[in-house]
């Protein structure tokens, strides 16, 4: 790969050549199903068909008032082109790109350009709080990237140089510089875009059952339609109206004007209750489709669990310290809050009475934060293993008993000295361990009992580690709970097998949930 000068940047010139090329983030857009498209496929059916030549053939004598079986055909037409517009417009607007405009380097200045502008090449200035805009890679600076839009894990990652940033990611902290590689429906954000709006032929049997009945109605419809017109026309000496009028009729009620209406209301107010739920049908043939379903994947964090922590349980390690005077001082020490110290604010608020005079904040690097207190000392808060480094061995039995248990095990320790820049005090000590949950969400345990009441396997997928997705599982009454994987020992050959044998999975790649789904449809799964 051809790398840019992150002083320079590329030339305005060399980025409009780009863009010119197509390589610019504007475009290779992936459009939804075109209303023309939609009026086609709802008004050219084989049932509006049979229904017309009936019609015309009406209209032709003047019986207007025997026309009015066309009422239905019309309702069921504007059904379906009213539900799928609908979705399109949605669609349409759907991006998991938010940012309005991107920072690059471009003839040595900085510039800020709309995110459509964005090119091939560009290198993007990034910080706290920006959406990154296009698929890059880090060239100076750190920071750490919030990807939960893109694998529903809301943990940061570190990112140091050379290593990738995904488009639709956001910077929690830090700043670097980075150098743009995949743009637009290349880019990580426009390949999960593309592939919602994507639209796929939708596999309803109802609808295929009843599409079998109409062709089969409609093999056998004319040349019966043509035996009873020439019996009632030349052998009845009936006239041409009412022979017209009388095969009409007859014909009419061979076809199944009424289930097609019936399953038509039936799809669209089925929808329209997704729709109160948030959820998104593109066409009417969607709700049939999930009542089918009989494998659901889910996602722990957002789905089984409310995305926050809770405390469980403080284990004091010195009988002399004031743990909780120690934790309300912690956690009121930090305006910006992670999950961990939300939780123990949460458990542990109120004055402590302690003079805040410094803190170091949390890095996914260093696994754990501090804060130092006037004539107190310093309190340090993290990740056992990291905080207490060689004295871990003193509680790692203790940690190992609640970690097996899918619980979030962390150190609460101290030091009178202060930290060094980032470096512990060599005197720390641990005073306390603070046990952590997922908050389970209210609903998941009956919404859990709900499925598994009507026959639906439940697969809960995630990136988290194996043990906690499985306590947090157990904990929301998933049956198999205990059944569980670690995907980052899977190979690619083994998912197939690993995708019915398991019910929980951990520390799964983003590729490698859509490989497990895949693994089981072609396992028969729907």
């Amino acid at each position: 790969m051809e790398y840019t000068n992150i002083n320079t940047g590329l030339s305005q010139s060399e980025a409009d050549e780009r863009a010119k090329n197509g390589l610019s983030n504007g475009g290779g857009e992936v459009r939804t199903k075109s209303v023309k498209r939609i009026f086609f496929d709802n008004i050219f059916t084989l049932f509006n068909l049979i229904n017309v030549i009936l019609a015309v053939a009406l209209a032709l004598v003047g019986s207007w008032k025997n026309m009015l079986f066309m009422g239905v055909v019309l309702c069921n037409t504007a059904i379906g082109i009213f539900q799928e517009i609908r979705s399109k417009r949605v669609l349409d607007r759907l991006s998991v790109l938010s940012a309005p405009k991107a920072y690059v380097i471009r003839d040595s200045k900085e510039k800020v350009i709309a995110v459509s502008e964005v090119v091939v090449g560009d290198i993007m200035k990034l910080s706290s709080g920006k959406q990154v805009c296009a698929d890059g890679i880090v060239l100076s600076g750190e920071c750490e990237a919030d990807e939960s839009l893109l694998t529903g894990e809301s943990d940061p990652i570190p990112k140091k140089k050379d290593c990738e940033l995904h488009s639709g990611s956001f910077i929690t902290s830090g700043e670097c510089l980075a150098q743009a590689t995949r743009v637009g429906a290349e880019s990580a954000s426009g390949r999960i875009t593309a592939g919602a709006k994507k639209h796929k032929k939708h596999n309803s049997v109802m609808m295929n059952s009843i599409n079998k009945i109409i062709k089969t109605v409609s093999i056998c419809i004319f040349p019966f339609g043509i035996i009873l017109f020439c019996k009632t026309f030349f052998g009845a000496g009936n006239p041409l109206e009412e022979s017209v009028t009388t095969t009409s009729a007859a014909l009419i009620g061979m076809i199944p004007e009424g289930l097609m209406l019936l399953t038509s209301i039936a799809l669209a107010v089925s929808s329209i209750k997704l729709a109160m739920k948030q959820t998104l049908c593109q066409d009417l043939y969607c709700a049939e489709s999930l009542a089918r379903a009989d494998v659901l994947c889910l996602d722990k964090t957002g789905t089984i669990t409310e995305g926050k922590m809770k405390v469980e349980e403080v284990v004091k390690l010195d009988d002399n310290f004031d743990a909780e005077q120690a934790l309300r001082a912690f956690s009121s020490a930090f305006t910006d809050k992670n999950l961990t110290l939300s939780a123990v604010s949460e458990s542990f608020s109120g004055n402590s009475g302690l003079t805040l005079k410094g803190t170091v904040a949390f890095s996914s690097a260093r696994k754990w934060s501090a804060a130092e207190f006037e004539n107190y000392g310093t309190l340090v808060f993290g990740a056992p293993s990291f905080v207490l480094g060689e004295k871990y061995g003193e509680v790692a039995s203790l940690c190992e008993k609640f970690s097996d248990k899918g619980m979030r095990v962390l150190a609460l320790a101290f030091s009178e000295k202060p930290c060094e820049g980032y470096n512990l005090p060599d005197d720390i000590s641990a005073k306390a361990l603070v046990v952590l949950s997922d908050k389970i969400r209210e609903s998941a345990p009956a919404a859990l009992k709900f499925f598994r009441e009507q026959g639906v396997q439940l697969k809960v997928i995630s990136g988290d580690d194996p043990k906690t997705v499985s306590g947090a599982a157990g904990r929301a009454g998933l049956e198999g709970a205990e059944n569980y994987v670690d995907m980052s020992k899977i190979s690619d050959e083994e998912i197939p097998e690993a995708a019915l044998k398991y019910t929980v999975f951990g520390r799964v790649l983003p590729e490698q949930k859509l490989a497990l789904v895949k693994a089981l449809r072609a396992a028969g799964k729907t």
